[in-house]
C-alpha cells in the first residue's frame, strides 16, 4: 500500500447517532448520544483520511495525535480543529 500522509488532525463533535457493527451484525445504541467525542485522523495529500483514535478526553486526543505525528515522521504540527490551530 502506498500511503503518503500530509498531517494529523484532531476534531470533534456531539454524538447524534450510534451504530455498532461487529461479528453479530449492525445495531443501534443510545450510549454516548449527546456527549462530545474527539477524533484523531491521519490525512493524505489528496484529502483521504484514516481514523486512528476516538474517545471522550481531549487531553488523550492531543497525546494520541502527537504520538501519531511522530510515528508517521511528520514535521508539520498537529492540526487541531477543536482549538482552531493549524
Amino acid at each position: 500500500m502506498n500511503f503518503h500522509p500530509s498531517h494529523i488532525e484532531i476534531f470533534g463533535g456531539i454524538v447524534r447517532d450510534v451504530t455498532i457493527t461487529d461479528a453479530n451484525g449492525s445495531r443501534s445504541s443510545y450510549e454516548g448520544i449527546g456527549g462530545y467525542h474527539f477524533f484523531v485522523d491521519v490525512v493524505k495529500h489528496d484529502g483521504g483520511r484514516m481514523s486512528l483514535w476516538s474517545g471522550l478526553d481531549y487531553e488523550d486526543a492531543i497525546r494520541q495525535a502527537e504520538a501519531a505525528r511522530k510515528d508517521f515522521g511528520l514535521d508539520h504540527p498537529v492540526r487541531d480543529s477543536v482549538a482552531g490551530t493549524h
